[in-house]
Order: structure tokens, then sequence, then C-alpha cells
């Protein structure tokens, strides 16, 4: 708190210099440039700058877990996540918790250890539906209340394949920029 205040009040100097006359009156007496950059040097220690990191990490900290509290708070269909130990992934009436509850069409999905294909006309919502089931898996693992009336699922490392863009500098084509996660996919499949 310290080392703020002390900032704070060297930026309260600092704004002098905008007003054009405070700024000429008193950089004609003394120069407010160096005298500022002087006190920064003296408030700015090793010290201060760790405590100063500490407090900005705190912060966050609390920030991201009042985050994780709003879904709970701000959506009427949320529930709690069951995790199992049984690879699978077990939902109804998930939504996209950034969407409108009463325009958002809710969906079922059941996944056990197999392989899903999702298939549909063009802009028939794949994207979206396994963005949703992403998000809400992201917001389970970090603890969070999810958008469903039921969510049961495993721990699991995810990957994505979706706007995947080509690269010029590099070679690297739309459909080689697909096998090249896909193969990433297979190369952690047979890490485990």
């Amino acid at each position: 708190k310290e080392s703020i205040d002390k900032l704070a009040n060297l930026s309260s100097l600092d704004s002098l210099r905008v007003n054009f006359i405070s700024n000429f009156i008193i950089n004609g007496l003394f120069p407010l440039n160096s005298l500022i950059l002087s006190n920064y040097k003296k408030v700015i220690t090793d010290e201060s700058v760790n405590k100063i990191n500490l407090s900005i990490k705190a912060i966050e900290q609390l920030e991201m877990l009042l985050s994780l509290t709003t879904i709970k708070l701000i959506k009427e269909n949320s529930v709690t996540p069951i995790y199992t130990n049984n690879t699978k992934i077990d939902v109804q009436d998930i939504k996209h918790p950034m969407l409108n509850e009463n325009v958002c069409i809710a969906n079922d999905f059941i996944s056990n250890d197999d392989i899903n294909i999702i298939t549909g006309s063009n802009m028939s919502g794949k994207s979206s539906f396994m963005k949703t089931i992403a998000v809400n898996l992201i917001l389970a693992n970090c603890g969070s209340n999810v958008c469903a009336t039921s969510f049961t699922f495993t721990f699991l490392r995810m990957f994505t394949s979706i706007k995947v863009s080509d690269d010029i500098n590099k070679n690297i084509s739309t459909f080689y920029g697909e096998l090249l996660r896909i193969k990433n996919i297979i190369d952690y499949s047979k890490e485990i």
C-alpha cells in the first residue's frame, strides 16, 4: 500500500505536465521530469516491485474465484457438476454460458469411452455445440457450476480443432494445419 500511495503521488505530479501553464512554470523553476524520474527510482525498488506483484496476483486470484461463482448467481439453470472416474460426459439441457438462456436452445449429450462424430449441414450449430461442451467442461474442471440441468464428467485433456488457419510464411495450408492438430492428438494418446 505504501509503494502504491507513493506511486499515486508521483503520478499526480506527472499530471502537472498536462496543463500548459503549470508545465511551463514548474519546468521553468526546476526540471520536473528529472524530479519525477529520480523519485520513481527511489520508490521502485526490488522489494516494492515484489510487493506490488504479489498484490496484483492476489487481486487476480480473487477476481478469478469471483468470476467462477457468477454462473450460479446469474444463470437460472445451472448445476454443480458431478465428477466420475468412468470416462464419460453425460449432460442434460446444456447451454452456452455466454448466450441468453431464454433464446438459447438446450441440448443433451452422452459420450462414454468412444468416438463421437457430429454431422450436419452448414450453419446448423455443430461448432457452437462443440464450443458449448468445451466451455462447460472447462468450467467444471475449474470447480464452477455449469449451464445445464445435469452434468456428469471425468477430467479430460481437451484438444480443439476449430477455426484452423493457414500460415503462408511457414507453408501451412488450412488442410495441413488441420492435419498437424490431429497429429498432436494422436501423439498425446500414444503417451498415455
